[in-house]
């Protein structure tokens, strides 16, 4: 009976197909070295992508109420704003607008379902000054003015 491990390239339990043998010299070590860079720098920019990502809607999310821009979310990312403009729509599927936008109509409606406040309070509340905006980016959302969807979900 042999010593040490046994490097032959039988299968160990019956029905399993063999292990391939070892190879004695790995080919294309060149190109092997590149795709691995390579998938590096792409989990880095994953990496990077996703911490910007959660930075941005945690950004948003803490000052939806606030009159904040895109440059502004971009800036506390520590980015460009186009290429953060980017990797948003990229990840996301929608542009950072529409998604603050959608995002404050969000709190917009349950705020008119939870709350009695007017329409231009819930407008003020979600980062809208101008009531007859905020009217209409919530009909452009929803199909219909904030006073008939408040009155829909009553």
């Amino acid at each position: 009976m042999k010593k040490g491990l046994d490097l032959s390239c039988q299968a160990p339990v019956v029905g399993l197909p063999p292990f391939p043998a070892p190879m004695k010299k790995p080919p294309f070590v060149v190109k092997e070295r590149f795709f691995s860079r390579l998938a590096v720098h792409y989990f880095v920019f994953l990496y990077v992508s996703l911490c910007t990502l959660l930075q941005a809607i945690n950004f948003i999310e803490q000052n939806f109420q606030n009159n904040i821009s895109i440059e502004e979310i971009a800036a506390v990312c520590g980015i460009n704003r186009s290429y953060f403009g980017k990797i948003f729509r990229n990840s996301v599927g929608r542009s950072p607008q529409e998604f603050l936008m959608n995002y404050r109509m969000v709190k917009a409606a349950e705020l008119l379902k939870l709350t009695s406040l007017s329409i231009a309070d819930v407008g003020s509340a979600v980062g809208y000054e101008n009531q007859l905006h905020f009217s209409r980016a919530f009909k452009g959302i929803y199909g219909v003015s904030p006073r008939e969807w408040r009155n829909q979900h009553k």
